[in-house]
């Protein structure tokens, strides 16, 4: 089994690869369309990912965490905390395509 060491553990942990890139691939692909806050990163990875094997909720919290100190996202100022892909931060649809509702339509 292919592990990833996590950026935001000082520890040097290391997670499944295979459930890291799907769960990054779902937060960055629940963010293309604006900012959320923690609860709602946690519903749409629920909607999008509903047979995950393993616990989601932590999985969502150490991959936000990495994915952040990777500066892939960011949180935006404010109460209440929202997250939102950096500016800079283009998604490869391909990459993401499995994650998009046949319904899903861009917030702008």
């Amino acid at each position: 089994m292919e592990k990833t060491i996590l950026v935001t553990t000082g520890t040097g942990w290391a997670v499944d690869s295979e459930k890291y890139n799907e769960v990054r691939r779902a937060i960055l692909a629940s963010l293309e369309f604006g900012p959320l806050t923690y609860t709602q990163i946690v519903q749409s990875l629920g909607a999008r990912l509903r047979s995950f094997p393993g616990s989601l909720r932590w999985y969502a919290e150490v991959v936000k965490l990495d994915v952040e100190a990777r500066q892939l996202i960011e949180r935006v100022p404010g109460s209440p905390q929202l997250y939102r892909l950096k500016q800079h931060q283009k998604i490869n649809r391909n990459e993401t395509k499995k994650y998009y509702g046949q319904k899903c339509t861009p917030r702008r």
